[in-house]
């Protein structure tokens, strides 16, 4: 219902929905028919369907490459993110897990894996194109981060929000919200000064496919960032891009 009404007040974000799901059904149809590969490809579309899309839009050297080091590198962060895991327990398998990926028996006994579902959407990659969307997402899940149980997920760098609270909590306040829009914004200004290594990065790229896995989590990035800007809804609820002017942006690459 939220998506329909979204439709009729923006009519004009409709025929680039339509087109956007059409690429998509054509990207699933490029799935491996493999077991192992449908198994792969499920877990991608169940974390971020945002990603799944890129990833599947990709020519067939890189598609299966990515997916996999996508899924290795959610796991990862999931580990990384679940705070009801001790640090002791923690830390040891964060060190180690690059060396159980040749491993069909290896896993973690505990309930970590169901976490995978709402893990926040960080990857740090390397390269100069995640460095945006990372601040990005640290930005836009403040609330989700901060409410975390049983121990909040306190990403916002002391050294910018000790300039307008004692605690990262108490941005959350109402009575707050002054300081917390300013130090929202010191935030926002921080991550854009990645926007142009990111655009320096993408001019040097020549084929089409890679292009567009790699630009289109960063015009989610820069949109999302301009929602964020000066918008004390950061610290009541979830500020995110509505699909359809998200999907009218991506129809233009």
């Amino acid at each position: 219902m939220e998506h329909l009404c979204a439709i009729l007040k923006h009519p004009d974000e409709l025929y680039p929905l339509l087109k956007l799901k059409l690429a998509v059904n054509q990207a699933q149809n490029q799935i491996p028919e493999e077991v192992h590969w449908c198994f792969c490809y499920s877990m991608l579309n169940k974390v971020s369907r945002s990603f799944a899309f890129v990833i599947q839009s990709l020519g067939t050297e890189l598609r299966n490459a990515v997916c996999v080091f996508y899924l290795v590198l959610r796991a990862l962060d999931t580990i990384e993110d679940d705070m009801s895991i001790a640090t002791e327990v923690k830390i040891p398998i964060l060190k180690a897990f690059h060396q159980h990926i040749y491993d069909r028996d290896w896993h973690f006994s505990c309930d970590y894996q169901e976490a995978i579902r709402d893990i926040t959407k960080r990857m740090g990659a390397g390269m100069a194109q995640f460095i945006c969307k990372e601040k990005t997402n640290i930005i836009q899940d403040y609330l989700e981060d901060i409410s975390e149980i049983p121990k909040s997920r306190m990403f916002w760098p002391r050294e910018i929000w000790i300039k307008y609270v004692n605690k990262l909590e108490d941005l959350k306040y109402e009575e707050n919200s002054e300081e917390a829009v300013q130090c929202l914004n010191v935030m926002v200004t921080n991550a854009l000064l990645h926007v142009e290594d990111c655009l320096t990065y993408l001019s040097a790229l020549r084929d089409h496919a890679i292009f567009r896995f790699c630009a289109i989590p960063q015009i989610m990035a820069i949109g999302t960032l301009a929602l964020c800007y000066n918008n004390v809804q950061i610290f009541k609820g979830v500020v995110k891009m509505r699909r359809g002017k998200l999907h009218s942006s991506l129809s233009t690459y």
